[in-house]
């Protein structure tokens, strides 16, 4: 393989990633915001929020066959090992691992045994 110097007119510059990049927008479509969790763990992380307090996002799974009609942001379904959070576009998205603010990062059944959330609640 034999190196080239690169074309700078084709050239495009990508600016540095920050925090604020991981503010999840709920009303995106279940693909983008699952793509953005991928994108970025393991820094700075995807995060939303609730009644104030931040959680951070690190696995989430895309349910395609799922359509909802809920608000986007709106919880669809908590029990068990799911977490369903309704997206744009009315899909929802599987969360399968999360980090409450100072906490440990928690797969979803472990995280749902300590904090009481129901269908319906939202994120910010």
């Amino acid at each position: 393989m034999t190196s080239s110097a690169q074309q700078h007119d084709q050239a495009t510059y990508a600016p540095k990633i920050e925090r604020k990049d991981g503010v999840i927008d709920w009303s995106n479509a279940a693909h983008d915001i699952h793509n953005l969790v991928r994108g970025l763990h393991p820094w700075p992380h995807a995060f939303t929020q609730s009644e104030g307090k931040r959680y951070l996002i690190h696995r989430t799974t895309l349910t395609p066959e799922t359509e909802t009609t809920e608000q986007p942001g709106t919880i669809v379904r908590a029990h068990g090992h799911e977490l369903m959070v309704s997206a744009g576009r009315n899909d929802a998205l599987l969360i399968e691992s999360l980090q409450a603010e100072g906490g440990k990062v928690l797969n979803t059944r472990d995280f749902l045994a300590g904090h009481r959330w129901t269908a319906g609640k939202r994120f910010d």
